[in-house]
């Protein structure tokens, strides 16, 4: 039987989101086109903010060697931001602090531009 990190990786379209890694420059560049990705949105749209949040955790705490494994814990950490709830704000200003690649400046991109009043805006 799969576990739900196993179903939420299968659910995501890899190779667009492999090749949309391989051709960013920028933080930013990354989040703007994974934000529109199908299979990123279906996660948002399938899946609490806090499966999301506990997923991503598992997978931060593993040793990433493989490219799949990186994007998928972006993929997770982009849908935790697009959530834009008071639990995705807690988790990215408290917790999800991963001092690796871009995951410090897509936390600091969401934090500056977060708005409890209204959805986050890219």
């Amino acid at each position: 039987m799969e576990t739900k990190l196993e179903v939420m990786k299968n659910e995501l379209n890899l190779d667009e989101l492999k090749e949309t890694y391989l051709v960013s420059n920028t933080a930013s560049f990354l989040l703007e086109n994974l934000s529109s990705d199908e299979s990123i949105l279906s996660l948002i749209n399938n899946y609490s903010t806090a499966q999301i949040i506990k997923c991503f955790s598992q997978i931060s705490r593993k040793k990433i060697n493989e490219i799949d494994d990186l994007v998928f814990a972006y993929a997770l950490y982009i849908a935790i931001i697009l959530k834009s709830d008071s639990l995705s704000y807690n988790f990215l200003k408290n917790k999800g602090i991963i001092n690796f690649e871009w995951f410090v400046e897509l936390r600091n991109i969401f934090l500056t531009k977060y708005n409890p009043l209204n959805i986050f805006i890219i």
